[in-house]
């Protein structure tokens, strides 16, 4: 299952001010509606079902109140579900339920309050209504069904799509967009995407934003360069104890956002038609690049040594500003001994890029 942060309300002029997403979209004005980066649109009710949705907030959190009311009741979710169809007397919701019965089978099911359909494939929201988007994402999960990929790699495959997508088609108008999060279903409740970095560069990898995030105890998290925002996104069970859960985690979240240590790195340029994602296991420095930090009250500079093949394959000019569906690439890393910058620049013969101030990177 996998949701944006993209959430539309009513405008109502100057109480809103446009903002740069964590991914450097803008914020903005739609027909009526302000669409802003705001909410990871997956709830985990009681590790016994998972809850993606679309449509009237309001509405919405009614139906996860009225779900995580009958679950405490030790309703089956057909049960909640056949008593919530005549509950509702608004149509203007749409969720996605993934849980497992009492027998383990794992289910699929699109909900609307007038009905519900257990499916394989399931989109809703704003971006199912764009017909591109929706082909290209169910071509994207045929290609992925093709190849060996381990449950932690194919969501990352599928948000490091989405996500590209997103911001290639420029949907943050239409209600989608912000940052994509994803997780897996399990018996045993949810395994949420595992921690990731955005290197999003424009014509060539010298020109960079650098983004990372992460989910704990169903909350995300995230650093950007675009906006210099530690940003939080509250699971619905934090809300109303928010001061507390966000002075417990703020501290130990920002650490790790900083060192940009994660498990997964995505490249990916608006100029050309490909999403390279590598599975680095939170090494920084390994065969294809490495990655040291400076850090000081304010801000934290990074620098990154990109082998030369990498970068020849993140500047193939046959996919530059093409058409066509964003091709994927994937691959593996291996961790290499760490060496501090300035040993790398004299051993590469870069002297002349050292200077004092630069002896702070890690």
């Amino acid at each position: 299952m996998v949701a944006d942060t993209a959430v539309s309300t009513k405008y109502f002029g100057a109480n809103f001010s446009e903002q740069i997403t964590t991914v450097g979209e803008l914020e903005e004005q739609h027909k009526g509606k302000f669409v802003e980066e705001k909410a990871i649109k997956i709830s985990n009710i009681k590790d016994k079902m998972v809850v993606s949705y679309a449509g009237n907030l309001d509405h919405i959190e009614r139906t996860l109140e009225f779900f995580e009311e009958n679950l405490l009741l030790n309703l089956s979710v057909i049960e909640i579900l056949d008593y919530a169809i005549n509950s509702f007397s608004y149509d203007d919701v749409q969720f996605i339920i993934g849980y497992f019965d009492s027998q383990e089978v794992a289910h699929l099911i699109y909900f609307d309050t007038r009905q519900y359909i257990e499916k394989d494939f399931i989109q809703i929201g704003s971006g199912s209504s764009v017909e591109t988007w929706s082909n290209r994402v169910k071509l994207q999960i045929k290609q992925i069904e093709q190849r060996n990929f381990l449950p932690d790699e194919i969501i990352a495959i599928l948000v490091s799509l989405l996500q590209s997508f997103s911001i290639k088609d420029r949907l943050m108008p239409l209600g989608v967009g912000g940052l994509f999060w994803g997780c897996i279903i399990k018996k045993d409740g949810i395994e949420w995407s595992s921690d990731t970095s955005y290197y999003f560069y424009t014509d060539a990898p010298s020109n960079v934003q650098l983004v990372t995030t992460m989910v704990r105890d169903n909350t995300g998290f995230s650093l950007s360069s675009f906006n210099s925002t530690l940003k939080i996104f509250l699971a619905r069970e934090h809300i109303g104890n928010d001061k507390e859960f966000i002075h417990e985690w703020y501290d130990k979240a920002s650490r790790r956002l900083v060192e940009a240590k994660t498990k997964f790195l995505v490249f990916y340029s608006p100029f050309y038609r490909q999403v390279t994602l590598i599975k680095l296991n939170y090494n920084l420095h390994n065969n294809l690049f490495r990655l040291w930090r400076k850090e000081n009250s304010k801000v934290t500079d990074y620098f990154m040594h990109i082998n030369p093949d990498l970068i020849r394959h993140l500047t193939n000019q046959s996919h530059f500003m093409t058409a066509g569906p964003i091709l994927l690439f994937f691959t593996t890393t291996q961790g290499v001994e760490y060496i501090s910058r300035k040993e790398f620049l004299i051993n590469q013969g870069d002297t002349d890029l050292f200077e004092d101030w630069e002896e702070g990177y890690i």
